[in-house]
């Protein structure tokens, strides 16, 4: 075994107590446990099952997973992500939502969503296990990671937790390589894990690009220069297996260069997602990033650099947070979801941080035998009362806001159900229609085609260029149908031209929600 793995198994062994820490099973992999399998195949399910019942309950959709879904569904009806429809989204993200519209029913992404929970779950697990050499640790926050992708990440459809369990496969080779543990060949699944996860979520090129950094350091540090040409060889090589596939149908398309100025440029250029106070907002999500425990890594991280080992993982890991934190609180919107993009980061650092902290804390104990009875739910409690509580009233308050704004909004769902059955017996599958509203649902629920590149005019549209496009797209009159939610701000330029070459569609059930057909 490596000197510098067998000196971190010895120095941890340290505090090993009965039932607690336990070593890893052999030099290439943290085993997970079969009762711990077993907890996480379940909560994999449970989150599944609820989250992406949302496909069938589009009312609790936000604008963004409407968004989505639509464009996903569209895609079987002829339309293309980034020619037809402004996306930011991977081309294989927008593939399996279209195939599963294709296959007769969304729920079928709850397959998809749980391989990506489950997957991810397992290797979350054998990260925390390899700092901590803690099997209940790791079963505990990998346990929080699920909860936390439910609660902020409620209802799923976010490209950030299908493009996961590859995020977390890369991560623990680098842990594994950092520490001296993985053969060079071994970077052919790296480079065919970069590729797939930034063909499903192109932020994560952030990890990537940072990541290889890291590793080129690392390499000039050790004077591997011969390995290091290996490595970019075989990182290619795994590349070009991913790659090659998608590139055929990009190329074939005519997707590449509106795919990389939708999905990569555009992202990495303009990086508000709403029209909100730009300092109300930081100040926002930089609360919302303290109290659920994503930043103490990040305010404790001397502490962490104390035990010299691992410190290139560690030094990634640190830069990482900071990164994806400064993207969360500039987003200039209220929305939790954009925590996802720190969570697994930040949650990793903490857990190291606290699994001291534990240790520390156990060793001065007495009736160690009777304590580690309770030791589960002591780490548990450990990781709420270090952040005062609160990520449980953030995590219900995630899950109730999307349930009470849905009750609120019974009416308008309602109307929308009603346009949605209009539509569907008046329009032909040739027309197309535009939906001022706050939800794609309409779009969904009939199928038509989208008047605009934009389908909302909340997606996409906080840059001033593209809302001026979306005002100059419906001023073609190119729509058949058009339909207006009253609440949302429209330009007046257009509600004047909407009345001037459209009449309105005359339904008695209709108060939130108008519809107007050309004249």
């Amino acid at each position: 075994m490596n000197p510098t793995v067998e000196n971190h198994l010895q120095d941890n062994s340290k505090i090993v107590y009965q039932e607690g820490p336990k070593p890893h099973t052999n030099k290439y992999e943290t085993r997970v446990p079969r009762l711990h399998q077993i907890y996480l195949l379940f909560f994999s399910i449970v989150i599944s099952l609820i989250s992406l019942a949302l496909p069938s309950l589009q009312n609790f959709a936000n604008s963004f997973q409407s968004n989505q879904l639509a464009i996903g569904l569209l895609i079987t009806k002829g339309q293309l992500p980034y020619t037809d429809l402004f996306a930011t989204g991977g081309i294989l993200y927008y593939a399996l939502i279209g195939l599963s519209y294709l296959l007769g029913n969304t729920l079928s992404l709850i397959l998809i969503q749980f391989i990506a929970f489950f997957i991810s779950g397992i290797y979350f697990y054998k990260i925390i296990n390899y700092f901590t050499l803690h099997q209940k640790f790791a079963l505990v926050y990998t346990i929080l990671l699920y909860l936390f992708q439910f609660t902020l990440g409620f209802g799923g459809m976010y490209p950030i937790q299908f493009s996961l369990p590859f995020l977390m496969i890369s991560l623990w080779f680098l842990v594994k390589y950092f520490a001296g543990i993985v053969k060079d060949e071994a970077f052919i699944l790296y480079g065919f894990a970069g590729s797939a996860a930034m063909l499903i979520e192109p932020r994560t090129l952030i990890y990537w690009g940072l990541s290889l950094i890291a590793i080129a350091i690392f390499n000039i540090k050790e004077k591997h220069f011969a390995r290091g040409f290996y490595q970019i060889l075989c990182i290619i090589l795994g590349t070009i297996l991913v790659f090659y596939t998608a590139g055929y149908f990009i190329l074939n398309l005519q997707l590449l260069f509106p795919y990389i100025a939708q999905a990569i440029v555009y992202p990495f250029t303009y990086f508000a997602n709403g029209k909100e106070d730009l300092l109300m907002t930081l100040i926002y999500q930089l609360a919302l990033l303290m109290v659920t425990g994503q930043l103490t890594g990040i305010l404790t991280f001397k502490t962490i650099l104390r035990e010299a080992k691992d410190n290139a993982i560690k030094w990634l890991l640190f830069i990482l947070v900071i990164v994806y934190s400064v993207l969360v609180m500039i987003t200039r919107d209220y929305h939790v979801y954009h925590l996802l993009t720190v969570l697994p980061f930040g949650l990793i650092l903490t857990a190291i941080y606290l699994n001291e902290r534990f240790n520390i804390a156990k060793r001065k104990s007495t009736h160690r035998r009777l304590r580690v009875r309770g030791e589960q739910n002591k780490i548990t409690v450990q990781f709420f009362k270090s952040h005062f509580y609160l990520p449980i009233i953030i995590m219900i308050g995630a899950l109730a806001f999307p349930i009470i704004q849905t009750i609120q909004h019974q009416s308008v769902n309602q109307e929308r159900k009603i346009v949605s059955n209009y539509l569907q017996s008046k329009a032909k599958s040739s027309e197309t229609l535009y939906a001022w509203d706050d939800s794609s649902i309409i779009h969904i629920k009939t199928g038509l085609k989208g008047d605009s590149q934009f389908l909302s005019p909340l997606v996409y549209t906080s840059k001033k260029s593209h809302l001026k496009l979306l005002e100059d797209e419906l001023l073609q009159h190119t729509a058949k149908y058009i339909v207006v939610n009253k609440s949302l701000e429209m330009s007046s330029t257009l509600k004047k031209d909407i009345k001037k070459h459209y009449k309105t569609v005359k339904l008695s059930q209709l108060d939130h929600l108008e519809i107007y057909i050309k004249k």
